[in-house]
């Protein structure tokens, strides 16, 4: 499958160098973007002509085919990399963000101010991962000891209520973000723990009590029955998750970032078929008289 979207890529890019040598005389060049200084060199090439397409304004298909072509680069298709550390990091900062959000816009229906808002959405983001340290011994919290999570968790707050008229609207948007905080939350509960030394079912527990104590603490704040409580499937969609991580960790050794990707995208999965599809664990009956 590789070497067929290869060959394909370079002959359409034969095809079409005639073409681009036309228009590229043609064409007035662009100003640069000001905030690729600020990128890694590898990344302004790519990120530069990506700019420029989009300014033109290019239909889709021909969009696709600039980022194939760039892609395939070298004879190989090279996505560009984060580093491990970094990839983590981002996943954190936006499951933050997401959970900020989810919990600020989890009291629309009640009467409460901007500043009981905010607070909801701060103990939402940082419920799971601060309880997680406490139990772990980690310290200091992580939003103690990074201002850029302080930061995240503001911007989400602020998005949701300057926004909030428009979000509120939306029937599927405080599940939508509430399903990303906690795949994101899942994953980085369960590396904090495995960095920390513990067997990797402490490390899935610790994944899914990431995740859900910041959903608990917004639905306990907003005096409903948390979510974990309810019929539908929560928590197990965040253990399904970490314990898949585990098993592509440790038994088939898959790359750390496309591991975190892929079981993030299993616990997204799970909970969307489950609402969907209005799928359950089995509960206990009650016993008939």
């Amino acid at each position: 499958v590789k070497s067929l979207i290869l060959s394909c890529s370079f002959v359409l890019i034969q095809k079409n160098q005639k073409i681009k040598a036309e228009r590229c005389s043609q064409r007035t060049c662009h100003r640069t973007p000001a905030f690729l200084p600020a990128l890694r060199p590898g990344c302004n090439q790519f990120v530069l002509r990506m700019w420029r397409i989009l300014r033109r304004r290019i239909s889709r298909e021909r969009f696709a085919y600039h980022c194939l072509a760039l892609l395939a680069r070298n004879g190989e298709l090279s996505f560009p990399k984060l580093p491990v550390v970094q990839l983590q990091y981002f996943f954190e900062l936006f499951g933050t963000f997401f959970f900020a959000i989810s919990g600020a816009m989890a009291i629309h229906d009640r009467d409460h101010d901007w500043f009981g808002a905010g607070f909801t959405g701060f103990l939402t983001a940082i419920g799971g991962g601060s309880l997680r340290d406490i139990t772990l011994g980690s310290y200091p919290l992580v939003w103690i000891g990074d201002i850029n999570f302080l930061y995240a968790i503001l911007a989400g707050i602020l998005i949701a209520l300057v926004f909030f008229s428009r979000l509120v609207r939306l029937k599927r948007t405080f599940f939508l973000f509430d399903t990303l905080g906690i795949a994101f939350f899942t994953i980085l509960g369960v590396e904090k723990a495995l960095s920390l030394g513990v067997r990797p079912e402490i490390a899935a527990i610790m994944g899914m009590f990431t995740a859900v104590m910041g959903g608990v603490i917004r639905d306990t704040l907003a005096n409903e029955t948390p979510v974990i409580f309810r019929k539908e499937i929560y928590a197990t969609a965040c253990l399904a998750g970490a314990v898949f991580y585990l098993l592509l960790n440790f038994q088939f050794g898959v790359d750390r970032n496309t591991n975190l990707v892929v079981s993030s995208a299993l616990i997204i999965i799970i909970r969307v078929l489950a609402v969907k599809y209005k799928l359950a664990l089995p509960g206990f009956k009650k016993p008939s008289h």
